[in-house]
């Protein structure tokens, strides 16, 4: 009698330990600026069909807007700032036409991500109930 209940100790144990493996949240590789400036850069590229003189302009402003958030992500100031820049840099480099998509493209990103993230917070919230 007592082996069976220690089995059966044994396989509760071990079926809870399952539950907690599978609530393990993923590892999420985050992608370094020089990373996230090509990534951006390309989209620019075939989006707004920039030149080659173009390109490299505005992959370094990418990259430095990139650094610059990497830097608001661990201090919390100055994300303003580095977009402005970032606007009046290409602003600089683009012509009037390309400029105007890429403001477009740029509102249409920002509302996907918006309906992102409130589903992430409807999710977050309904599981914290």
């Amino acid at each position: 009698m007592k082996t069976m209940f220690v089995k059966g100790l044994y396989l509760l144990v071990c079926w809870m330990f399952s539950f907690s493996l599978t609530a393990q949240t993923p590892v999420v590789i985050k992608p370094t600026p020089e990373e996230l400036a090509d990534n951006q850069t390309e989209v620019m590229t075939a989006d707004l069909s920039l030149n080659g003189k173009q390109k490299q302009k505005v992959k370094e402003i990418n990259l430095d807007y990139a650094k610059k958030m990497e830097n608001f992500i661990s201090e919390k100031t100055g994300w303003v700032e580095a977009f402005e820049a970032k606007i009046s840099g290409l602003k600089a480099v683009l012509t009037n036409e390309q400029f105007q998509k890429w403001q477009l493209k740029r509102a249409s990103w920002a509302g996907k991500i918006k309906e992102h993230l409130d589903i992430i917070h409807s999710t977050v919230s309904e599981t914290d109930i």
